[in-house]
């Protein structure tokens, strides 16, 4: 969110990054909706503006030139504090996004959104539109009602993207954290049963090799659900802030292992090795370039 110093970028593209992913607030729309131009017209002028001031930030400039880009929103890059399914202005939204991130695609005709596939080596990414499809906020003394952040369309396109995925790693990636059971509203955790019907369905379908990547939490962590009778356990690399003021405190996470990073930090999956004996390091680097949380996943712990 917002600009920050030129040394954090200069890190990423130091590592030699085929590609960097956008996991959401690349920036800060306003916070409420009477803040937004009143018609579609003018609302959708007004969020490419900001796209479009997000894209020209010096620090940006090296990055962009030499580095293949995508990107999916999170909470501030789509509209309001706490925009989801019924925000008025999302196909402007969605629209706008489209103009600065060249993402291979964009949901499916029946399901539109920034949700999209790519592949790199033997790695399938799975990224995922954590807001066209949300539902809102249940009400103060409600009682539970299922709630959904994915929607039933995008869930069965990534259901049967990964039934069809050969892939060795298929790492599922999003605006949002997906497995942490981090303390705030925006975590999949906070979406049930759509999330613990999911991942109890990787493993009635034997689906291997899932790895969570995510953005948008209160710090930078590593999460690991440990797998049950005929389950492996379940990774998660959460980022925070790339750029914007560091030192928010991090939300209760039962399920966090090492270190939560306050300070600004990027994250990095590095493959290596081959065949049988194939892993991927997952890192947390900080604005020095120095790794404050890493992990390294073999691919024969993922079956």
């Amino acid at each position: 969110r917002g600009a920050g110093s030129a040394g954090i970028f200069e890190h990423i593209r130091a590592a030699g990054v085929r590609a960097f992913v956008f996991l959401g607030d690349s920036g800060s729309l306003p916070s409420t909706l009477e803040q937004f131009p009143q018609t579609r017209r003018a609302a959708f002028r007004f969020i490419s503006d900001f796209h479009s001031k997000v894209r020209q930030e010096p620090d940006l400039q090296a990055l962009l030139r030499t580095t293949a880009i995508y990107g999916v929103w999170g909470e501030h890059d789509f509209g309001p504090v706490g925009a989801g399914k019924d925000f008025v202005f999302a196909k402007e939204s969605l629209a706008a996004f489209q103009r600065f991130y060249p993402n291979p695609d964009w949901g499916t005709p029946q399901v539109p959104g920034c949700f999209f596939t790519m592949t790199i080596g033997d790695a399938d990414f799975f990224c995922l539109d954590a807001r066209s499809y949300r539902d809102g906020a249940a009400a103060a003394g409600a009682a539970a009602m299922p709630r959904s952040m994915l929607g039933a369309g995008q869930l069965a396109w990534l259901k049967a993207g990964l039934l069809a995925s050969k892939a060795r790693f298929k790492i599922i990636a999003a605006g949002n954290p997906l497995l942490a059971a981090a303390g705030q509203e925006g975590s999949w955790a906070q979406f049930q049963p759509e999330q613990a019907d999911f991942l109890q369905w990787v493993f009635a379908k034997h689906v291997t090799g899932v790895l969570f990547v995510s953005g948008g939490a209160d710090a930078g962590e590593l999460s690991v659900r440990k797998g049950g009778a005929g389950e492996y356990p379940l990774v998660e690399l959460s980022t925070s802030h790339l750029t914007d003021r560091p030192g928010e405190v991090a939300g209760a996470n039962p399920l966090r292992v090492g270190e939560a990073v306050t300070e600004n930090h990027f994250g990095l999956l590095e493959f290596g090795a081959q065949r049988a004996n194939r892993f991927v390091t997952l890192r947390l680097k900080d604005g020095a370039g120095k790794s404050r949380v890493e992990q390294t996943v073999l691919a024969a712990q993922l079956q």
